[in-house]
Formats: C-alpha cells, structure tokens, sequence
C-alpha cells in the first residue's frame, strides 16, 4: 500500500505536461503500474529464493534419514519445512 501510494503522490507532485485532469490521472495510474510491476517481480524472486531453500533443507534431513536417522526434533523440524513449502505452492497456485 504504501509503495503505491508513495509512487501516487510523486507522480501527482510531478506530472509531465499537464494538460488536463484525465492526462495527471493517466500518469499517476502508469507510474502506480509501473511501482506495483516491479514491486511483484521482486516478490516472485523472494518466493523462488525460499522455495529453494527450503527444497535444501528438506534434502539434507532426507539423507540423514536414510543414514542413522532423525531425531524426533528433525522429523518436527522437517514436516514444518515440507508444511511451509506446501503453503508457498499452494500460493503459486492461487496466483496462477
């Protein structure tokens, strides 16, 4: 909210040539476009990010499994990482 509202308030402060009510309201829609666009790349970026970190983790507590085992901890430990990563997919789903 604030990143567009920052954004609003900049492109009404500074229109580029102003001709009329519906030209201020043109640039300040396309300047809170263009901050929102951005705004949800950086998103999927973080998303991807923790996505694979969260594969990381996950893998390793696999190997330790198959080796000497897990601690009844690490097995808590690893059905909450596999619950946080389903809540992302589940995002990505709703998203698309």
């Amino acid at each position: 909210f604030e990143l567009v509202r920052d954004r609003w308030l900049e492109a009404v402060v500074s229109p580029p040539r102003v001709f009329c009510a519906v030209d201020v309201w043109h640039h300040c829609a396309k300047m809170a476009c263009q901050a929102m666009k951005g705004w949800g790349a950086n998103l999927g970026a973080d998303l991807r990010a923790r996505k694979g970190d969260l594969l990381d983790q996950i893998k390793v507590l696999d190997g330790l499994a198959d080796g000497p085992g897990l601690s009844p901890d690490d097995w808590i430990r690893r059905y909450s990482l596999e619950a946080s990563l389903m809540d992302i997919y589940k995002s990505e789903q709703l998203f698309w």
